[in-house]
């Protein structure tokens, strides 16, 4: 199974999501798209954001579905949450081995939002 990575661009760059015009949440480390094999178990994707903050920040996530299909093919969170004075998080993403001889599956990953912020 293989799957793409994306990031929305509220700032026009590739890689990052605005939030308050000053932070952003990014996939650290990963660029483009993965490939897994089916019987990995689990993926581990870094997500980031650019300053550290006093608070909790959520960032949340949207999964497009395209030859891979959500809960039938992969189970992600919609959302980690990187702790106050932390700069990272890991988001894990469980794929399902269904046992079959498939072609290449593949779903979209998006970072929708980031919220509570505070310095």
């Amino acid at each position: 199974m293989s799957f793409v990575l994306n990031s929305c661009d509220a700032t026009d760059d590739d890689n990052q999501k605005a939030y308050s015009s000053s932070t952003f949440a990014m996939f650290t480390n990963v660029e483009g798209s993965l490939s897994v094999s089916e019987d990995v178990g689990s993926i581990t994707i870094p997500v980031s954001i650019s300053k550290v903050s006093s608070t909790d920040v959520t960032v949340n996530f949207t999964y497009t579905n395209d030859t891979a299909e959500s809960g039938v093919h992969f189970n992600g969170s919609s959302s980690v949450v990187i702790p106050a004075g932390e700069i990272s998080t890991d988001l894990t993403i469980s794929i399902i081995d269904d046992d079959d001889l498939n072609a290449t599956r593949s779903f979209t990953l998006d970072i929708a939002s980031v919220s509570d912020a505070s310095y």
